[in-house]
């Protein structure tokens, strides 16, 4: 036995949890039970308060924990509570009995009530109740369920409770009432937003109304359960997600789903490099569509009107492609351009960070030098195509190291315009070359 406390939350291990389903009626946990203290706050089985009783009633059966003067303090009734019943005197904290040799009080607190009845035969009953009810035969109801089983109905022949110092209560369950929830626990499912894109997540939270208690969550996937205990979920993933909330007590849980549906990203890619007969050199996106839109960016930075799947390049630099198809969006990896002016020199450097791809002489009569400059040592392959993106020569790198250079003998191809492609670290760089 134990002082309780006044929350919910405050609970004590395996203390039950308290009910109080009348309207306008007060409620459990909205009292200072510490206020309260041994006045009607506390809180015991029904077995440890019939052990109190029978520690205190006076009878010598066992050694009682008062003094045989406090016992009969307590269990004789002052003179002025016998003017008002003489059946019935009030001692210290009992109603004691004149004609029927027993003691008893019953009392409530909201959410709870109690009934106890202590016999000078040496029997003793204690009906403890998470619960409380407003009419005034509540108490009357629970003594006469057990003077009926006890004392065949008559609260005044104590002599014939039943003998022996055991028996069993037996109701037949086909006639027994029907138990009635005293909780109504609904949940709602919301997310904060049904749709995503791959690589994004949605939060999802459960919201209830009714029951008495913290309820437990207990989360699943497309029916596969999902760890996790609380109302609040992130994910990143699509499917049917479900929640069943339930109360601990015993009250019915109640299930909600609700379907993420998951987009996937687009896979943006500078797919094409190509020289018109113009000598303009095109860089061309991937995925393209009637949904698709693309922006096409320099160093970083949006170029103004680029917006369709080509761009034709003015200058040299890191280029990129932002790819958006129904409301998700994909960038590109980037991809370094170089463009030589007339005399071979860079029109434009690239950021130091970035690998630098150069080509001399460009012109070229056959016989040039190839130089890749990388951020960091990695091994690099070189690819000599043509303007239809057909291979013609491949130079494998495999030394891991930051300056790369390469002479290649070009003569005996046709003059015209061919592309350099360098490749590493998961970057390419592209560089126009022409052979006279």
């Amino acid at each position: 036995m134990k002082v309780g406390r006044s929350t919910l939350a405050e609970r004590a291990a395996n203390e039950t949890v308290y009910y109080n389903p009348y309207p306008g009626y007060d409620q459990p946990y909205a009292f200072s039970i510490a206020r309260l203290a041994p006045a009607g706050g506390w809180i015991a089985t029904a077995a440890s308060m019939a052990r109190l009783l029978a520690g205190t009633d006076g009878l010598g059966r066992q050694r009682d924990i008062l003094s045989p003067k406090s016992v009969r303090d307590m269990l004789t009734p002052s003179p002025a509570s016998l003017i008002a019943s003489p059946a019935f005197g009030y001692g210290l904290g009992c109603f004691v009995g004149t004609s029927l040799k027993a003691s008893t009080h019953d009392g409530s607190l909201a959410g709870g009530s109690a009934t106890w009845w202590r016999f000078d035969s040496g029997y003793t009953y204690v009906v403890a109740v998470n619960t409380r009810r407003a009419e005034g035969s509540y108490y009357g109801d629970l003594e006469l369920f057990l003077y009926t089983a006890l004392m065949g109905g008559n609260p005044q022949v104590g002599t014939q409770l039943m003998k022996g110092d055991q028996f069993d209560l037996f109701v037949n369950a086909a006639s027994a009432p029907q138990s009635t929830t005293l909780c109504s626990l609904s949940a709602t499912l919301s997310a904060s937003s049904a749709t995503i894109c791959q690589g994004q997540s949605t939060t999802l939270t459960v919201s209830t109304t009714g029951g008495q208690c913290t309820p437990a969550y207990r989360w699943q996937r497309d029916g596969v359960a999902l760890a996790g205990a609380s109302p609040v979920v992130s994910l990143s993933a699509g499917g049917v997600y479900s929640v069943t909330v339930a109360e601990g007590n015993g009250c019915p849980g109640t299930s909600a789903s609700v379907v993420i549906t998951q987009k996937p990203m687009p896979d943006a890619q500078i797919a094409g490099v190509s020289v018109s007969a113009g000598g303009i050199l095109s860089l061309s996106a991937s995925p393209d569509g009637a949904t698709v839109s693309h922006q096409w960016s320099l160093n970083g930075t949006a170029l103004l009107g680029a917006t369709s799947a080509t761009y034709a390049v003015r200058q040299s630099g890191t280029y990129q492609v932002t790819i958006s198809n129904d409301g998700c969006v994909g960038v590109s990896l980037p991809l370094s351009v170089n463009v030589p002016n007339s005399g071979g020199r860079m029109a434009a450097e690239p950021a130091p960070e970035k690998s630098l791809l150069t080509v001399s002489p460009n012109p070229s009569a056959g016989q040039i030098t190839i130089r890749l400059h990388l951020p960091e040592p990695a091994p690099a392959t070189l690819t000599l195509t043509n303007l239809a993106g057909q291979q013609l020569r491949y130079w494998p790198l495999p030394t891991p190291q930051i300056w790369h250079e390469y002479a290649a003998d070009l003569r005996g191809l046709p003059t015209g315009t061919y592309l350099i492609v360098a490749e590493a670290t998961g970057q390419r760089v592209v560089s126009k070359l022409l052979i006279e």
